[in-house]
């Protein structure tokens, strides 16, 4: 029985439009070739048709700023950009899958963080989530047209939803890093990211999956000391590298323990490279990316035009000898959306 009077803070856990094109790609399938594949090649995206400043989420997103735009002037730009960006995929060998919401009173309704797919040799089968979102304007950005689409593809189906009428949150793969290769679920614990909700995601997850999986959870800080809302602001994992702010975790022991978790060969069936990131890094969205494979099963990540401005020339250096770079500009999106493409979409397995 999970105890209500637990703190979704303090709860921790150890059961853990550019575009740049790098010649020295690497294959998705060469280390797992009778494996269904750990990166996909098709994304859902949602058409932003009513985008403007919320309000409602500005209290714990601090990437969020004012445009100082009007409504629709802000709304125009966001459609070209996402355009744009959708252009990018498509030209970069990524299948799309478009959906739109229209509810005006969901203007972050452009991330899809209420949802995710999975499908790979634990779940063989699938699995379709739904996620409880802490705030009542990203509640609404449920759409049951979008949940019969997709879920249909999926044998499984968890609803974790209910821990909204708790006041518990987990927002999906912002909150959530999956590691499919290591069977681990990273999270960075915040009021948008419960542990109590991790821990029941964990036990339904393993109740499907012909391996346990289990969870690592920390806290991580921006640089005036708030904490960051999701756990994608500060971690993605690409095919050979872990992209890490490790200073954003403030606490030492857990900050040793998240880097031998992703690093560590003994723990690990495919350890990773840690490529750091700072915290000016951070807030150039450079952690914000997916790892996605192209037509040819090549690995491709998407970054914003603002991460790629902001990265080390070396860092940046270091992902363009491993994998396609797909760049895109959504300068606006990002500031009044406190989002990047990471945020923008939602894997289709």
């Amino acid at each position: 029985m999970l105890s209500k009077q637990s703190s979704c803070e303090s709860f921790s856990s150890t059961n853990s439009m550019d575009e740049t094109r790098s010649t020295k790609s690497k294959d998705s399938t060469e280390t797992d070739k009778k494996q269904l594949p750990t990166f996909t090649n098709e994304v859902v995206v949602i058409r932003p048709e009513v985008f403007y400043e919320n309000e409602d989420c500005q209290t714990d997103n601090k990437f969020m700023k004012s445009s100082g735009l009007k409504r629709q002037s802000t709304n125009d730009l966001a459609q070209i950009e996402f355009d744009k960006f959708k252009e990018t995929l498509q030209s970069g060998g990524i299948k799309v899958v478009e959906f739109a919401k229209k509810d005006s009173r969901a203007p972050d309704a452009i991330f899809p963080d209420w949802f995710t797919t999975h499908k790979n040799d634990d779940i063989p089968e699938g699995v379709f989530i739904l996620y409880p979102m802490k705030h009542h304007s990203r509640q609404l950005e449920r759409d049951q047209e979008i949940i019969e689409e997709l879920s249909k593809n999926y044998k499984h189906f968890i609803d974790l939803s209910g821990w909204e009428e708790k006041g518990k949150a987990l927002e999906g793969k912002g909150s959530l890093v999956f590691d499919y290769r290591n069977q681990k679920i990273y999270c960075s614990l915040s009021p948008r990211a419960c542990g109590e909700v991790v821990a029941d995601l964990i036990v339904q997850w393993n109740k499907i999956s012909q391996k346990q999986y289990r969870s690592v959870t920390f806290t991580s800080y921006d640089r005036k000391g708030n904490i960051v809302y999701h756990t994608d602001c500060i971690l993605t994992l690409l095919n050979d590298h872990a992209v890490i702010c490790v200073t954003a975790i403030k606490d030492k022991k857990e900050r040793k323990r998240v880097l031998i978790e992703l690093s560590n060969p003994p723990i690990n069936n495919k350890p990773y490279q840690i490529l750091e990131i700072d915290r000016h890094e951070v807030e150039g969205m450079c952690a914000n990316m997916f790892n996605l494979v192209d037509s040819e099963g090549r690995n491709c990540i998407i970054m914003s035009d603002r991460a790629r401005r902001t990265y080390d020339p070396e860092k940046f250096q270091e992902l363009q000898e491993n994998y396609i770079v797909l760049v895109a500009n959504i300068d606006m999106i990002e500031l009044v959306g406190g989002g990047s493409t990471r945020c923008m979409l939602a894997e289709k397995f």
